[in-house]
């Protein structure tokens, strides 16, 4: 009985969008509707030779251009598309700035050659792609494809503690999380609620110093024992809410 109602509260409709030939290899764009106990989600899935390379859901196309192209040391990397985009919206006459995200290539899946394969191939047939990604996101936030990675975006992330059991956690696209491990918390750091990266650049704005101060933030340290403020050029900048 659990397995039929299990069967039928579960569906996926898959539907190939566009599908490029890279040297007798397919790249292909898939759109998918899941169904889950009447509750609907759409998403894309990028498949290199029948393989998944990407699900572009809300979660991962929010994951951005780096601050620093060094931040992924020597792994290869290559930009597709890195000018920002805006899109008109006829509601209101306004604009809203396209989300740039990066696919990053699992090396456990995909060889180096086979990663440069596919970064070319998306580079050669960029406008063919896009306009695949375009035309299923019409009624939600638009993103580009800004470029690719040969790894995992865990391997890039820098992580600084106190000494106190706290942590924060600086991700390639800027993104800052505060961790406490006595507390069990873990949350992403706002502009209005500490520290952020200001972007694209290694600098970091303080724009709440009742929430983290300078001297606060040089107690942080990676596991080399070096400050977050040696890697980061750390200024204060509190403007007033709502800027």
């Amino acid at each position: 009985m659990l397995i039929l109602i299990f069967l039928h509260g579960c569906f996926a409709d898959h539907k190939t969008v566009v599908t490029l030939k890279c040297n007798g290899q397919s790249l292909s764009l898939i759109s998918v509707n899941s169904t889950k106990f009447g509750t609907e989600t759409r998403y894309l899935i990028i498949r290199y030779q029948n393989k998944p390379i990407a699900v572009l859901d809300d979660e991962h196309i929010n994951k951005g251009l780096p601050y620093s192209s060094d931040v992924y040391n020597h792994w290869p990397l290559q930009y597709i598309d890195t000018v920002t985009h805006y899109d008109a919206l006829p509601d209101n006459g306004g604009f809203r700035r396209q989300l740039k995200c990066v696919l990053y290539i699992d090396p456990g899946e995909f060889s180096e050659n086979e990663f440069i394969e596919i970064a070319n191939c998306l580079q050669e047939n960029y406008v063919v792609f896009q306009k695949g990604i375009d035309g299923l996101r019409e009624d939600k936030q638009p993103f580009q494809i800004g470029g690719l990675v040969y790894g995992s975006e865990d391997e890039f992330i820098k992580r600084y503690d106190n000494g106190a059991r706290q942590s924060l956690e600086i991700f390639p696209d800027g993104r800052i999380a505060y961790i406490s491990w006595e507390r069990g918390i873990r949350s992403t750091i706002y502009n209005d609620k500490g520290p952020l990266i200001v972007m694209p650049s290694k600098r970091m704005a303080i724009t709440d110093t009742l929430q983290m101060s300078v001297k606060q933030l040089k107690d942080y340290r990676n596991d080399r024992g070096k400050s977050i403020t040696v890697d980061f050029d750390v200024y204060v900048d509190i403007r007033p809410q709502g800027r």
